[in-house]
């Protein structure tokens, strides 16, 4: 009964805790509700499948039709994904700090349990919090052990984990364990180090993706607003020269600007999965560029 209650405390206190745990688990909810809004467009005649209307609604069509549906179904998916992402990060942030002060007080003969309060009255990151609930936690009888496994459960960081594993191993067997403590800041240290290299070699990978994608919008934009407008006002479509399908046929300038401004909504959702994976080997991540990539091609089209 008590775990019961202790859990149902637990989600009142941070009722969207499971979605930022599992955040496919929102999709549920979304998809339904864009599939709703299109179906509402459909039946209201603001979205009509006939080739003419859509190629002279083009915006509105592609507004209604993909982009709202795509942001209601995405945008709280990468709120909660980003959240989840940017609380693990904050226990990553002064970690090996937090870790060389907890050595350094251990090693001075202190009790781990001592330590922790030291290091957290004198550090403000969020392991160093996480040490003084432990404190706290023992003052109320709560073994350091369950302490350790209670915190880990709540974060589920594999480099915490480690960290975790080798406090509690170590202080099973003994009290004193800044010798360990120092060899998992020097790892610590380290992986800092590796994992600032790599963000600076992606980061670097990421704003050539970007520029990549703002010059071919510029482009598309130059061609349909001063070439392809330009030659169709002078010319007809023929002497012009815009383009024949395969019967022979003339393409105007409204569908060849149509095809302009999917393609950049193409390439701007495919841009930004690649950022996604370029930064951390999962087109997840890649999702809340798609979303500004697209976003700015709504917005550009919208202003041109």
């Amino acid at each position: 009964m008590s775990e019961i209650r202790s859990r149902l405390l637990s989600f009142l206190s941070d009722p969207f805790v499971y979605a930022r745990k599992q955040p496919k688990f929102i999709l549920t909810v979304t998809v339904p509700v864009a599939v709703i809004f299109v179906i509402s467009a459909v039946i209201t005649d603001n979205i009509v499948f006939n080739i003419e209307y859509m190629i002279d609604n083009a915006y509105i069509v592609t507004l209604l039709g993909f982009y709202i549906p795509v942001v209601v179904i995405f945008g709280p998916y990468v709120y909660f994904f980003e959240t989840e992402i940017f609380r693990k990060g904050r226990i990553s942030d002064g970690f090996t700090n937090a870790l060389n002060k907890l050595a350094n007080t251990n090693e001075q003969g202190i009790s781990l349990r001592k330590s922790m309060l030291i290091t957290s009255e004198g550090s403000t990151s969020k392991l160093a919090d996480e040490f003084e609930t432990m404190y706290k936690k023992q003052e109320f009888g709560v073994p350091l052990g369950k302490s350790i496994i209670e915190t880990n459960n709540k974060y589920q960081v594999p480099r915490l984990a480690r960290l975790f594993r080798i406090i509690k191993s170590a202080q099973d067997i003994s009290n004193n364990i800044n010798e360990v403590l120092k060899t998992a800041s020097s790892l610590s240290e380290t992986q800092d180090k590796l994992v600032t290299e790599r963000k600076s070699r992606t980061r670097q990978q990421i704003s050539i993706i970007v520029l990549i994608f703002f010059i071919f919008i510029a482009s598309l934009v130059l061609m349909e607003g001063f070439i392809i407008e330009g030659v169709a006002g002078s010319q007809s479509a023929n002497e012009a020269g815009l383009g024949v399908l395969g019967g022979g046929e003339p393409v105007d300038g409204d569908t060849i600007s149509v095809l302009f401004y999917h393609g950049a909504i193409l390439q701007g959702g495919l841009s930004g999965l690649v950022c996604g994976y370029i930064r951390s080997g999962s087109i997840t991540p890649g999702i809340k560029y798609s979303l500004a990539f697209i976003s700015i091609t709504m917005g550009v089209w919208f202003l041109f």
